[in-house]
């Protein structure tokens, strides 16, 4: 089963320190500790927007997330390679849901990195939540319209 979304507006860092916009393929997602159920009560959540990125390798998460989530400077380093070459990140496990038909829908604990960024550790900085191969595709089927602006996602079974 399919279910279409529109591109939303999406704040990212440009040249010079200031923040551009651009309507991208993205969801509002949350996150919380990954041995958290989503129901549980006084569990602490970090609210984002995640934008779909076929050419990330895994989910990015950024810096203050992990921080809101009480796991201060990430699990174990990793050094990896991107669009803009080498970095170093953090490995988190944690438990992700995205916004869907005006409830949240669950997809499980999901292995993320936290990029060691400067614009990571600032939720004003329009640092985005990137939602890649490992941890979103490898869960849902995602066919993009960048002409028209808009995105279907697809679940195995249906959606809940």
């Amino acid at each position: 089963m399919w279910k279409t979304f529109s591109c939303l507006p999406v704040r990212a860092p440009a040249e010079g320190g200031r923040l551009a916009s651009a309507m991208l393929p993205a969801l509002r997602v949350r996150a919380r500790l990954h041995d958290r159920m989503p129901w549980a009560a006084g569990t602490v959540r970090a609210h984002a927007l995640g934008v779909i990125d076929s050419g990330a390798c895994t989910t990015a998460v950024p810096m203050w997330m992990l921080d809101k989530l009480g796991i201060a400077g990430g699990g174990s380093t990793v050094s990896g390679y991107s669009a803009s070459g080498c970095l170093r990140a953090h490995r988190a496990r944690i438990g992700m849901e995205i916004y869907h038909d005006g409830r949240w829908q669950d997809l499980g604990t999901v292995d993320a990195i936290a990029p060691e960024t400067g614009g990571s550790h600032n939720p004003d900085s329009g640092y985005p939540l990137l939602l890649g191969l490992d941890g979103f595709f490898d869960r849902l089927s995602v066919c993009i319209d960048h002409a028209a602006k808009t995105f279907q996602i697809g679940r195995a079974g249906g959606w809940a």
